[in-house]
C-alpha cells in the first residue's frame, strides 16, 4: 500500500488531508491483510448483498441532494459523496 503525489504545495497538503480521512495514515499492513482474507473466505455470500446496499444508499443520498461522482453510479460496496 502506497502512493506517489506530485504537485504544487497547497495541493499536496490537500491531498495529505484527505488521505489521512480515508485511511491512508494506517501502517497495519497485515492487520487489513488479513481482514480481507477472512471477507474473502467466509463471507463472499454476501457480497452481492453489500453491492445491493451500497447502490440503494448512493440513489437515497443522490434524491436528498448529496454530490456522487459518476451521477451516482456504484459498482461495488463503496460509495463516494459530498455534502450538499
Amino acid at each position: 500500500m502506497g502512493s506517489i503525489l506530485v504537485g504544487e504545495t497547497e495541493f499536496i497538503r490537500l491531498a495529505r488531508r484527505a488521505r489521512k480521512r480515508l485511511g491512508g495514515g494506517m501502517r497495519q499492513v497485515g492487520v487489513i491483510a488479513s481482514m480481507g482474507m477472512h471477507a474473502l473466505t467466509n463471507n463472499v455470500d454476501r457480497m452481492a448483498d453489500d453491492h445491493s446496499r451500497a447502490q440503494r444508499i448512493a440513489s437515497e443520498l443522490k434524491n436528498a441532494g448529496f454530490f456522487l461522482p459518476r451521477d451516482g453510479q456504484v459498482d461495488t460496496n463503496i460509495v463516494f459523496f459530498a455534502l450538499p
